[in-house]
């Protein structure tokens, strides 16, 4: 047992990705033996801080991904704690394929609703016919997440045939005339210590998008303090890539209020409307379509498409009306 350790798992805090990346070898080693003893209280703790570290480090996904093994083998297993240990830990396995795609298939729909959206972090365009033999049948409680994950991964590699249905305009959330409580939408340059915050996540964390202070703006409504990341990888070729095949032209991540930490929230996803235009929706990882736009053709120029995006009729989102601009470079 490390004092280390002994100290990151006595807090009720959230840990700081700068704690975990000072974790030395005998730190390692003291999270791997509580992980793999089921009967330490904080065993799916350790877990989960040894899968945050495997993130960034393959010599410490390498000590996790036999205990994540051996964890998810074990009969006596919940199936709650089946999927919490799928829903992250997986993700910073050497090799999650197997392991991601025997779980999809559980007969418990948490277990396999966790693996699917666990898939969403890891799998590939190359991966989409594994995927789709791996669907649950229509009309199964996994069913839903299932087909927006294989959806997602196709957007993500440009590959047609996988669209997501276009709401029409009676489920936009219109703003009442009367509405009093309206927030302003305000944008700026994103700082480099709140871009510190984004980096702190992988690659994996980030749904494959290998994040660029340049392709990220900050969006502030409210109380919500926001990081809208584009891909820098198809950046350069916006607005006329997203008129050509689906696209996930980004992630927006969503800080914590003490401003110490960020998580992914919405992913962003486009494909054309066969016009010359295109349609750009804002998802939650659970598949929940939350925002809608659509840039017809004669919004879209050489370098840039203008849109105007709407909260969806979704319980909880505040409606709104945000004017968009995309193009090589960035969003405003």
């Amino acid at each position: 047992m490390t004092a280390a350790i002994d100290a990151l798992l006595a807090t009720r805090d959230g840990v700081r990705r700068s704690e975990i990346r000072a974790l030395g070898p005998d730190d390692i080693a003291d999270l791997a033996a509580r992980a793999a003893n089921p009967l330490d209280a904080n065993s799916l703790r350790s877990l989960n801080t040894l899968a945050a570290a495997a993130m960034h480090d393959q010599s410490v996904a390498a000590v996790l991904s036999p205990i994540v093994t051996g964890t998810l083998a074990r009969p006596d297993l919940d199936p709650l704690t089946r999927a919490a240990v799928l829903s992250y830990a997986a993700a910073a396995h050497v090799d999650p394929m197997p392991l991601l795609l025997a779980a999809a298939a559980d007969a418990d729909s948490d277990v396999a609703i966790a693996a699917w959206r666990a898939l969403q972090f890891v799998a590939r365009s190359g991966d989409l016919a594994t995927l789709q033999q791996s669907l649950p049948p229509p009309g199964s409680q996994a069913s839903a997440q299932a087909a927006f994950t294989v959806s997602l991964v196709a957007y993500r590699g440009g590959i047609a045939g996988f669209e997501l249905p276009v709401l029409d305009d009676t489920h936009i959330r219109a703003i009442p005339n009367d509405e009093v409580h309206l927030f302003p939408i305000i944008q700026s340059a994103t700082t480099a210590e709140d871009f510190a915050l984004v980096t702190d996540l992988s690659v994996t964390e980030l749904y494959l998008v290998a994040v660029q202070i340049e392709a990220t703006t900050t969006i502030d409504c409210g109380e919500q303090h926001m990081l809208v990341c584009l891909d820098p990888d198809i950046l350069p070729s916006f607005p006329g890539a997203l008129v050509q095949a689906p696209a996930m032209p980004g992630i927006v991540a969503v800080q914590d209020p003490l401003g110490t930490s960020c998580g992914v929230r919405f992913l962003l996803l486009t494909n054309p409307d066969g016009a010359g235009g295109f349609f750009a929706q804002v998802y939650q990882a659970g598949g929940e379509l939350m925002y809608q736009g659509h840039a017809l053709s004669e919004n879209i120029g050489d370098s840039a498409a203008t849109l105007s995006l709407f909260a969806l009729d979704q319980p909880g989102l505040r409606p709104i009306a945000l004017e968009v601009s995309i193009g090589p470079g960035g969003w405003s």
